[in-house]
């Protein structure tokens, strides 16, 4: 009968029409889904870095206050050149050398680790976590002891998974499971992997939750997804848009309305340009009630 604990948020939609909204809640496990060379690493990054300097991800979606704080951001296939070339890029479009203030909390918070020429898989085919799992938690041990932990993330989830991760419910289940504990972690982070789409939903440009490679198990046990798309070629080259956001699965959290269109500016930074009128499956549905 008493009043529940409040939903925790690490991202809240800045528009006018949603100000406010919770976009990616605390504590939970999320998947973005986009085919390769779309900018899902880029993206991330972005993420990593806007939690870690309380700064806008994309133009569009604000750090909520009290998630500002220490990010750890695992990279599968970037070395730390790639990594670091990236992170400049980011903090050149964010002008972050300019703000004493906001570059201490970078330096601070923000902390990439890439496994780039390692192994990365962190459980077997019997399901049991591997050594990798474990000095992977040591680690992160280590690099939270400066605070607690708002966001922790891996890139490409694929890198990391078992070999059965992709083709067997039970195996995708498990390895989503594999992340459930750290969001316990001092701080509840929000835990997010980066996941390759299909080749059919790459063609199609589909927005919706089947969209993740693999065994759908990885969608059902994640309880956020978001989508990054290619603007289809019908559309026209006089488009000041190159992607599109779509957020096609979030628990407890209130959906957009209709997709995100992002401009990719140099150096591969992603920019929020405009509210797109296509409408979402969700609004579709939401038209028809």
């Amino acid at each position: 009968t008493r009043d529940p604990p409040p939903l925790r948020a690490l991202l809240r939609d800045s528009t006018d029409a949603n100000r406010g909204d919770i976009f990616l809640p605390r504590g939970r496990v999320g998947m973005l889904v986009a085919p390769g060379g779309t900018g899902k690493t880029m993206a991330l990054l972005q993420l990593g870095v806007s939690v870690a300097a309380g700064l806008p991800w994309l133009g569009r979606f604000v750090v909520d206050p009290d998630a500002i704080g220490r990010v750890i951001v695992i990279l599968g296939e970037e070395d730390d050149d790639s990594a670091h070339r990236r992170i400049a890029t980011i903090a050149k479009h964010l002008r972050i050398s300019e703000d004493p203030v906001v570059l201490d909390l970078l330096q601070r918070n923000f902390h990439f680790l890439s496994m780039h020429g390692r192994s990365t898989q962190l459980i077997d085919a019997t399901g049991n976590t591997t050594d990798t799992f474990k000095q992977l938690q040591d680690q992160i041990s280590n690099l939270s002891h400066g605070g607690p932990l708002s966001m922790l993330a891996i890139d490409p989830a694929a890198r990391f998974m078992g070999p059965n991760s992709e083709l067997e419910s039970s195996a995708a289940t498990r390895f989503v499971q594999l992340f459930e504990p750290l969001t316990k972690l001092p701080g509840r982070p929000s835990v997010l992997m980066c996941h390759h789409a299909t080749k059919n939903a790459a063609k199609s440009k589909t927005t919706d939750q089947g969209a993740a490679r693999g065994s759908s198990a990885l969608t059902d046990g994640v309880r956020w997804q978001a989508n990054l798309t290619r603007c289809s070629d019908t559309e026209g080259t006089d488009r000041d848009y190159d992607l599109e956001l779509t957020l096609v699965k979030a628990n407890d959290v209130k959906p957009l309305k209709r997709p995100v269109r992002l401009k990719r500016l140099s150096g591969g930074y992603l920019r929020a340009t405009a509210v797109s009128t296509r409408r979402t499956p969700a609004e579709d549905f939401d038209s028809r009630f």
